[in-house]
């Protein structure tokens, strides 16, 4: 796809998480013209290592991790010193890209690049509406699995390409949706932030009338348990109880569940680490608690908002792809989790 605004796809390597208290210690990006794509190979990079105040040390993990040392920092520029440059890159039209994006943002404020009311999106949560299937959406895991160029790792430069390269991807999925799908995204980011409404206006369906095999996978995956009625669970009347404390052994559940006969009500602590963990048989029905069950109440409020952040936005596309009837129907990310709560309300 062809970007018809610029991007700054932007990452930066610090001292630790906290603005002001940690510093950025090494800063890459990559602009995109006015109607350019991401691809990294064609694009302005730019990328320094940083020089650090006198008082500010870089912490034994993270020089393990980066491979970045203090004596690698000497006679850098300071974060100030480069500032005018990275203000040159960024024009209005801009679009700031990251993988988490919101971290970035902070730590950049803390050194005195207040972006704060620019535009940005987050390839963390595109990726986690269009690769439901991926068990984790940090970027690490994501470049092994999708085949992302991220050289090198737990460096700025690399970290971008990978963004980059993540974002292409996440395009070519949302993309791949028929226009009846990819519309009822397109209603939902109208009401998001202006990052997202630009971004998914520029999309284009695909011409065929089925959904692709990523999408209808993942809906027959997500709701094998949820098309088998869902209702309490009710303890009245229940004869031969027997509690067992489950031991350390991974298998002991899943052994315990292929041994029950005939109608064995089975009631586990945690139901949602079990449906994580364990392989649930076909003939097996899940019963799931009120408070994991998609309130139709609460949604029907949510989708009533006249705006939606972009937590907000990214579960409610999530929810009309899906279609979930629990939580663990949801492949949910970061703080989509409390937006999530808010969605299925509590008891209702």
């Amino acid at each position: 796809m062809k970007f018809p605004f610029p991007l700054l796809i932007l990452d930066t390597e610090t001292t630790g998480f906290v603005p002001k208290v940690h510093r950025v210690m090494e800063f890459a990006c990559m602009r995109t013209n006015q109607s350019g794509s991401a691809d990294p190979r064609t694009q302005e990079i730019f990328e320094t290592l940083l020089s650090l105040p006198t008082d500010c040390e870089i912490p034994s993990a993270i020089q393990i991790l980066t491979q970045i040392r203090p004596e690698d920092l000497i006679g850098k520029p300071t974060f100030q010193e480069i500032l005018p440059t990275l203000q040159a890159l960024l024009t209005p039209e801009t679009v700031i890209v990251g993988q988490n994006v919101q971290f970035d943002l902070k730590m950049l404020k803390g050194e005195g690049w207040d972006l704060t009311d620019h535009p940005w999106i987050d390839t963390s949560m595109l990726a986690s509406i269009v690769y439901p299937e991926l068990e984790s959406y940090s970027l690490g895991y994501m470049s092994t699995v999708l085949g992302l160029n991220h050289s090198p790792k737990h460096r700025a430069l690399g970290d971008v390409r990978a963004t980059a390269e993540l974002l292409g991807k996440c395009v070519e999925r949302l993309e791949m949706l028929p226009a009846d799908d990819l519309t009822i995204l397109q209603d939902i980011a109208q009401r998001g932030p202006e990052s997202y409404r630009r971004l998914f206006a520029a999309l284009t369906s695909s011409k065929k009338k089925t959904r692709p095999e990523w999408l209808e996978g993942a809906r027959v995956r997500h709701r094998r348990a949820a098309d088998k009625q869902v209702i309490e669970l009710d303890s009245s009347g229940a004869e031969d109880v027997r509690l067992i404390a489950e031991p350390p052994d991974p298998q002991f559940v899943p052994s315990l569940i292929a041994s029950a006969k005939g109608k064995t009500w089975i009631a586990v602590k945690n139901i949602e680490s079990i449906l994580r963990r364990v392989d649930i048989p076909e003939t097996v029905t899940v019963l799931h608690p009120p408070e994991l069950l998609l309130s139709k109440a609460a949604l029907k409020k949510f989708l009533a908002q006249d705006t939606f952040t972009a937590d907000e936005m990214t579960l409610l596309m999530k929810i009309a792809l899906y279609e979930p009837r629990v939580r663990s129907d949801i492949p949910v990310h970061g703080e989509e989790y409390q937006m999530d709560r808010q969605s299925r309300g509590v008891g209702e």
